[in-house]
């Protein structure tokens, strides 16, 4: 991460370069948000927030398609016997 997109940073910047920021990052921001949602918004932008490793736990945490099949691993024992 740079230090561009440090919290203390972005919330040091005004709507203006926060929206600018975003935008050009390919995040829509809307008229009405708020300035700490916008920080939220780039942050997740560039996968600073945490968003990225807690993906990547649910993705580790997740069956596998072998674990999924439970039948195929009871056929697969007997088919051993």
């Amino acid at each position: 991460m740079s230090d561009g997109f440090d919290v203390s940073v972005l919330e040091g910047k005004d709507r203006a370069e926060l929206v600018a920021i975003a935008e050009s990052l390919g995040e829509k921001v809307g008229a009405r948000a708020k300035k700490a949602d916008i920080v939220t918004l780039i942050l997740k932008a560039v996968g600073a927030d945490g968003g990225a490793p807690d993906s990547a736990a649910d993705a580790a945490e997740a069956p596998s398609s072998e674990e999924a099949a439970p039948g195929d691993a009871t056929e697969a024992a007997a088919a051993d016997d």
